[in-house]
């Protein structure tokens, strides 16, 4: 496929561009001469293109640009693919003196020879990439993006992960913020951990058409992209925002997928992380489905933000065997919300065989959920045992509403 000069607006939309193989002799379209070895599966000279809902798959150039080439073009890509893409240069696209605006797309198994598995810029190139993923591409330099030659790159709500290397530059400017990255880059709100996929084949494979870049339901990527984002829709057309802020990556979370009838944990300590929707319950797992708890945004300061729980199993004759630290990043002494904690039956049945005043035998006890009281103090385990002991906060009784107990 071929774009040159001016053709007023143009807009792609809706296609697989696949088996490309840019290897033949140049050809002239518009007084521009198009390299036979360059954009394998989109050639753009010298003019402005939308392209939105395509996939670039399985195309090769020989030089530059096994997906797509761009050169002196004003780009927009929407909700794109581009998967198993393979060239010297530019394994999914390369761009030349090029603006290229790319949002809630996908860069995967996409190879290069030389530089740029992803992406490749390379002279006053400006690209932006907002809620784009980037894994399994690979190349000698910069496996998910090589920047070069006075280019910038500014990453947002994205996720750079499972490259042979994430990005090089070579005189140039990349900028990175709310984004998930392999290395450790500046920036605001980045992290530096496994996005948890469900399924991301090694870059060692590429070229490659497959995998599946949705996140697991214990994905720190869920909730942590930008905070400033609006409404939108994903790779697939699912609405963002889902549960509260923009997920990071080209996939949206659209439901929780721990609830309360989920597996309680039965390890001796786990601990889950999670970003709190600001209205709304969240659940609270171990290993994307293992549930610790489970927190309610309301009152007078509703809780938001990322929260970290903690849950320790250690029977003991005053307490029952579950012990939970819950601690907010933010305003943790005045955060108000509804907190839910989870036992088992055989838990309280350890504690009814040493002690005199029983609690629930089973759903409807009444008089035994009429005794359950809960012991609060504040502050962090300072021996990390979870013991009531090891928290510096004075004992606080609550008496729960014993319709909340069920």
């Amino acid at each position: 496929v071929i774009a040159a000069g001016n053709m007023g607006t143009a807009i792609l939309d809706g296609f697989t561009i696949t088996g490309g193989n840019a290897y033949t002799n140049s050809v002239i379209v518009n007084n521009y001469n198009i390299d036979g070895a360059y954009g394998g599966g989109l050639y753009v000279v010298g003019t402005s293109l939308v392209v939105r809902n395509v996939s670039f798959t399985k195309n090769k150039a020989s030089i530059y640009g096994g997906g797509m080439y761009n050169a002196q073009a004003s780009i927009l890509l929407k909700q794109c693919v581009f998967a198993g893409n393979s060239a010297r240069d530019g394994g999914g696209i390369y761009n030349l003196e090029s603006i290229c605006t790319v949002s809630n797309s996908l860069f995967s198994g996409n190879a290069a020879t030389s530089t740029g598995g992803g992406v490749h810029n390379f002279t006053n190139c400006v690209t932006n990439f907002t809620n784009v993923t980037f894994s399994g591409n690979d190349a000698a330099l910069g496996g998910g993006i090589f920047n070069n030659d006075n280019s910038s790159v500014n990453l947002k709500s994205s996720i750079l992960w499972g490259n042979s290397t994430d990005i090089r530059q070579f005189n140039s400017v990349q900028v990175f913020n709310h984004s998930l990255l392999s290395s450790t880059e500046a920036g605001i709100g980045n992290l530096n951990v496994d996005p948890n996929f469900i399924h991301a084949p090694s870059y060692k494979d590429a070229p490659f058409v497959g995998g599946d870049y949705h996140l697991e339901p214990c994905s720190p990527a869920i909730n942590a992209g930008d905070p400033s984002a609006s409404m939108g829709s994903d790779l697939e057309g699912q609405t963002r925002i889902q549960l509260g802020r923009v997920d990071m990556g080209a996939y949206e979370m659209a439901q929780h997928f721990v609830d309360d009838n989920a597996n309680l944990v039965s390890t001796a300590m786990s601990m889950a992380t999670g970003i709190q929707v600001a209205s709304g319950k969240t659940w609270y797992a171990a290993e994307c489905n293992q549930l610790l708890v489970s927190v309610t945004s309301s009152g007078s300061a509703p809780v938001t933000g990322r929260l970290n729980a903690t849950v320790w199993i250690n029977n003991q004759p005053q307490f029952v065997g579950r012990y939970y630290e819950i601690t907010p990043e933010n305003n943790a002494t005045t955060a108000t919300g509804k907190v839910t904690l989870y036992f088992t039956q055989a838990e309280f049945d350890a504690y009814n065989a040493q002690n005199k005043m029983k609690l629930p035998t089973n759903v409807a006890d009444e008089n035994g959920k009429a005794n359950l009281r809960i012991q609060k103090r504040s502050g962090r385990s300072n021996d990390n045992s979870g013991m009531p002991i090891s928290f510096p906060g004075a004992a606080v009784e609550i008496d729960p509403d014993d319709t909340d107990i069920i």
